[in-house]
């Protein structure tokens, strides 16, 4: 990746790099629900996703209610974060799920290959909130 590439040339030696990642691991049912519907809303014009997500943004409400009380995937989400937003923030997040223009997920292999195959050492990876990967390596000294 030549983003990562340029940040190991500019840091100097023993400096770190962190990254954060949408993780693969975590998000499969996401990915098997979302993934078809994207190939489909990116192709339509904005005034028809931008009403879907009005739509779903209820859905989103209810769901985030029923974490309350049920052990639901991306409960810590949507309770840490997610119901926290003002309602236009989530249709935002919930649009630029629907609309990315790119979006990658990353296994962990991939996430640790991303640094690593940079030069960076000493290559670690948290899994954070069961969704998404933070990689922390450092430029050799």
């Amino acid at each position: 990746m030549p983003t990562v590439n340029a940040a190991f040339h500019a840091l100097r030696q023993g400096g770190k790099m962190s990254i954060w990642v949408y993780g693969y691991e975590g998000n499969e049912l996401y990915l098997s629900v979302f993934a078809p519907v994207r190939h489909i809303t990116k192709l339509l014009p904005h005034s028809i996703p931008a009403f879907v997500c009005k739509l779903l943004c209820f859905v989103a409400d209810g769901y985030g209610f029923a974490c309350r009380f049920l052990p639901l995937p991306l409960l810590r989400y949507f309770l840490n974060h997610f119901m926290k937003l003002a309602r236009d923030e989530r249709e935002l997040t919930i649009y630029d799920q629907l609309r990315p223009v790119y979006a990658k997920y990353y296994s962990k292999k991939e996430a640790l290959d991303l640094l690593s195959s940079a030069g960076f050492v000493n290559v670690e990876t948290y899994h954070r909130h069961n969704y998404s990967w933070t990689v922390i390596g450092e430029k050799p000294s």
